[in-house]
This record gives structure tokens, sequence and C-alpha cells, in this order.
């Protein structure tokens, strides 16, 4: 029920409001379990490595993360997984293989969303659902 709303709200707040759906609940919900998320994130991060130092998360890292996303396709978590294994291991074969990986690993990131929009959850879910079958 909640998951419904949330997405209706994402779509239209005003139609998500005159349906029943508390927009500012809903919002200080998504916002707290996201928090709630990161935290921890950042906990198990913490005790994987030991110490945490600013330059752990600079704009690079952030730059990374949302590739990771985007590639991936915001609108599944499996997409996102993909996305986050893809680049990963996209960035560091590209670097034992050559010198200037960064400007091929872009290339391939352009690749990606150029061949899919959506994202590789898109492409995949496009893959498993062609037209003219039932999902």
């Amino acid at each position: 029920m909640t998951g419904r709303a949330l997405l209706a709200l994402r779509d239209d707040e005003v139609a998500a409001a005159s349906s029943g759906a508390p927009p500012v609940a809903l919002r200080v919900l998504a916002f707290a379990l996201g928090c709630g998320m990161a935290g921890l994130a950042g906990a198990l991060y913490a005790h994987y490595t030991g110490f945490i130092s600013p330059t752990d998360f600079g704009i690079g890292q952030s730059i990374l993360y949302l590739a990771m996303l985007v590639v991936g396709g915001e609108s599944s978590i499996a997409g996102s997984l993909l996305g986050a294994v893809m680049l990963t291991f996209a960035q560091e074969w590209l670097r034992e293989v050559w010198i200037g990986y960064m400007a091929l690993f872009g290339a391939l990131m352009l690749a990606v969303l150029w061949v899919a929009p959506g994202g590789l959850g898109g492409l995949l879910t496009r893959l498993v659902t062609r037209p003219g079958r039932q999902p």
C-alpha cells in the first residue's frame, strides 16, 4: 500500500493527494528510510575499513555512484545493482588494460545509455517482456 502511494506521489502529487495519500507524511517517510539506509551503509563501511576519512567520499566517488544508478536504471533495484557491478568491474578491468582508461570508461557509459535509455534494468525488462507477451 505504501509503495503504491509513493509511486503515485512520484508521478502526480495532486492526484495522489486527492486519492487519500498524505503527501507530507509520505515524503517524510521516504526521507527517513533513505537516511536510515545511508546510516546503516555508513556504519557497515566504517566497521569494514576501520577508519573513515572525508577523502573517501569525494566528488569522484559521488559521480561514480550516480553513474552506477543511471547506467543501471533508476526504476529497479536489480538494474541499479547490475549497473554497480558492471561499472565496478569495467573500471577495474580498463585500469589494467589501458593507461587512459577513463576516456574509454566514459565512452562505454555513453554507449550503454545510448543503447538502453532506461538503463540496464529497462533493457532487461524489454528483453524479458517482448511485445505480444504478457508480463
